[in-house]
């Protein structure tokens, strides 16, 4: 998705086949921060976006490098996402009863 050598941006499919996963990821962290739709101009949408994407993309390539063991004992690229990335979600976007009672 972001290897500029392997995506061919001319293609006519490109745009609307790129925007759709950050746009899932984007209305999902801006619902969690109580907004319901996009506002291009707004500077914490696109804050709130750019971090939650670039939180996960990181987070992606850590667990595929097999990376996660140093932080998850038996961690793996196979195991990670039924076993820890549950979790690691809900530290990272806590519950909004748990964030609101602080």
């Amino acid at each position: 998705m972001f290897r500029n050598d392997l995506v061919d941006r001319d293609d006519p499919r490109f745009a609307a086949v790129s925007r759709r996963p950050g746009m899932r990821l984007s209305l999902a962290v801006l619902a969690y921060r109580g907004r319901g739709e996009v506002d291009p101009d707004s500077f914490d949408d696109a804050a709130d976006m750019l971090c939650g994407l670039s939180t996960l993309h990181g987070l992606a390539h850590l667990v595929l490098e097999d990376k996660a063991a140093h932080f998850f004992r038996g961690a793996n690229s196979k195991n990670f996402i039924k076993n820890y990335l549950p979790k690691v979600i809900e530290r990272l976007y806590p519950a909004m009863q748990a964030t609101q009672d602080k």
